[in-house]
């Protein structure tokens, strides 16, 4: 029997990774947070869901579509941060 090894490596210090509603986001060069750049790094490698929906104006139009900007395509980097994820929990 094949074992197949993981060998995933993606620089996790030097970015900014938030999860809303089971979606991935590099905020990394997201510099216009009107609430700071603390609250995004309260996030990192975290679900920030509950906070993100509690906050009024957050289902603005324009939110929606800045956040589009920051959506994480790839697969294996968005399957590697559920998985650091969820050792955070």
């Amino acid at each position: 029997m094949t074992e197949i090894v993981s060998t995933w490596s993606f620089d996790l210090d030097s970015k900014l990774y938030v999860k809303i509603d089971s979606h991935w986001f590099d905020l990394t060069n997201f510099k216009d947070h009107p609430g700071g750049s603390v609250i995004l790094q309260k996030y990192h490698l975290k679900d920030a869901t509950v906070a993100f929906n509690e906050v009024k104006g957050h289902f603005d139009t324009l939110v929606d579509a800045s956040l589009r900007d920051y959506f994480i395509k790839d697969k294996i980097l968005v399957a590697y941060l559920n998985s650091v994820s969820s050792k955070n929990s």
